[in-house]
């Protein structure tokens, strides 16, 4: 198996390690043999770690999409179409992923069936993957700023400035965020 420079091993779940691999393909990995067990190729390069809930594999592509896959078998359960590449890692809590856009559109998506449950636009661009604590997603920006919003409905809770970019995925902790910026890291 060739394994590029920006390749990311993941640790396993059910005996199975993947890597991600810049190529537009995820592979699952037999943890005990390393033998390829399946692959799943999207329309583009990917270049965030995947999100294993249960049974699903849920995979965010440079492609615009948002892909739910089996974890046993690397069949395509459903896809959703953002309006631009994905960067961040989806995150998933109470049958909702989260997942953010390199154009700043941050979407709640049905876990089992790819539905939109909704979105929220006008950040700039998201490379952080979200936290979701106590029914509030987080996360940061690259113009340096952490966004919460109710993850039921959407609703903007509140904006603060990181006073730079925002790479990072935020923590949540005794009642805090913690975020990293470019400057530093903040405590809200």
């Amino acid at each position: 198996m060739d394994i590029g420079f920006f390749d990311v091993m993941m640790p396993g779940k059910n005996g199975v390690d993947s890597f991600i691999e810049i190529k537009q393909a995820h592979d699952a990995i037999d943890a005990a043999t390393g033998e390829e067990r399946w692959r799943f190729a999207t329309g583009d390069m990917i270049v965030a770690s995947p999100a294993v809930v249960e049974s699903t594999v849920y995979i965010a592509s440079y492609d615009n999409h948002l892909y739910a896959v089996d974890l046993t078998t690397g069949e395509k359960i459903w896809e959703f179409a953002g309006n631009a590449s994905f960067y961040a890692s989806p995150a998933v809590a109470n049958g909702v992923v989260f997942l953010g856009g390199v154009d700043g559109a941050f979407y709640a998506v049905d876990a089992a069936t790819g539905a939109l449950v909704w979105s929220a636009s006008g950040a700039s661009a998201i490379f952080s993957t979200a936290a979701i604590e106590n029914g509030i997603v987080y996360y940061g920006t690259i113009d340096g700023v952490v966004i919460a919003q109710d993850a039921a409905s959407g609703t903007v809770l509140w904006v603060q400035n990181a006073g730079g970019y925002v790479n990072s995925s935020p923590a949540v902790a005794d009642g805090r965020v913690f975020a990293g910026s470019s400057v530093g890291l903040f405590a809200y």
